[in-house]
């Protein structure tokens, strides 16, 4: 089995085995490897309400917290930079929140990137920072110095976005 999984496997890719599959296909896209011993690791992993389960509640109760979200952004969209920070326990629905205002917006508004803070990262600092500049300029983890120095480059001489 571990001869064809890895006969099927793209150079630097992940191959996973048939029994494998039904295990991270909520989480990871997959598709079929080039043998038929199983399958390749095609797209990154999927979080939060990306990753399926059940369907959303209703959501209700937070029309003052979606309307300082857009009157932040109409400030940033008149040149009046924003930083918001949004903080609460577990499960009460910060997430939820921005999902509910992305989704209100439209996709031809603003650009959004987003990350998440991991209790095991705490000694990188900044790393949040860090991470959303990669995925702002298409840097990659592995990426040379010189191509990360180029890819920073040619982006701050792009006409900046609106938000």
């Amino acid at each position: 089995m571990l001869d064809a999984l890895l006969a099927g496997a793209p150079t630097g890719g992940i191959a996973l085995s048939a029994a494998t599959a039904p295990h991270v296909e909520w989480r990871f896209e997959l598709a079929p490897g080039e043998s038929d011993a199983g399958f390749r690791l095609i797209g990154p992993e999927r979080s939060g309400f990306d990753a399926g389960g059940s369907p959303l509640s209703r959501f209700m109760g937070r029309n003052r917290d979606l309307a300082v979200l857009g009157d932040r952004l109409v400030r940033a969209e008149n040149g009046h930079g924003q930083i918001i920070g949004i903080v609460g326990e577990p499960g009460v629905g910060k997430s939820r929140l921005l999902r509910e205002f992305r989704q209100g917006l439209g996709r031809e508004r603003v650009r959004f990137l987003t990350d998440r803070c991991l209790p095991s990262a705490t000694a990188i600092p900044y790393l949040p920072v860090v991470d959303l500049v990669r995925t702002a300029f298409g840097i990659s983890d592995v990426d040379p110095v010189d191509s990360v120095a180029d890819a920073l480059h040619a982006g701050l001489r792009r006409r900046p976005a609106r938000c």
